[in-house]
């Protein structure tokens, strides 16, 4: 058991790819998506697992003060899965991939096929990627907006040499539990 701050990757059309294109055409997107997030989560000192057979999950086993590094993190894997892979690999343009971020207690346990994870934080990511919809990949909690900085709050563009602050979030509504709650959403990344 551990406080962690989770990020849900989802590919919401991967059944219209095992529809229209086959299932060797998802298993091929799913694996190449699994491989990418896996490196970025070892290079951002994260944890990787294969949650369902549309999505995956990054998480930060960290305090919750810690949540600008994790939220930038949010960040870069936008850019890198809406920007750079469909650059690189033109057949997957057409991938949906949302990602959902929350922070709570987490509980991993063994099992035959490897590790379980539970927690009310990783269903609330879900819920959060769900919700989120184009051109808005990336979706974080009330708790995480609380928590994050004035930086990540806003985005700074220059235009005709003066710089110009708008807001980087865009409030929603989910339902959790039978419960609407509040998330916030960005179609914002950062390169890298």
């Amino acid at each position: 058991v551990t406080n962690a701050t989770v990020l849900y990757i989802n590919i919401k059309n991967i059944p219209f790819f095992t529809k229209n294109d086959g299932k060797r055409a998802a298993s091929k997107i799913y694996k190449m998506y699994q491989e990418v997030l896996r490196l970025f989560a070892n290079d951002t000192n994260g944890v990787f697992a294969c949650y369902t057979n549309s999505s995956f999950l990054v998480f930060y086993p960290s305090s919750i003060k810690d949540v600008d590094i994790h939220v930038t993190n949010a960040f870069k894997l936008s850019y890198i899965i809406g920007k750079i892979l469909p650059q690189k690999h033109p057949q997957f343009s057409s991938v949906n991939i949302t990602i959902g971020v929350d922070h709570g207690r987490i509980l991993g346990t063994k099992c035959d096929h490897g590790r379980l994870w539970f927690g009310a934080c990783i269903d609330k990511a879900a819920a959060i990627s769900d919700a989120c919809t184009k051109p808005s990949y990336l979706g974080i909690s009330r708790l995480i907006y609380s928590e994050i900085g004035e930086d990540l709050r806003t985005i700074t563009h220059h235009v005709l040499g003066f710089s110009k602050k708008e807001m980087a979030w865009q409030k929603g509504s989910y339902q959790f539990e039978n419960e609407s709650k509040h998330y916030y959403s960005t179609r914002h990344n950062l390169e890298i």
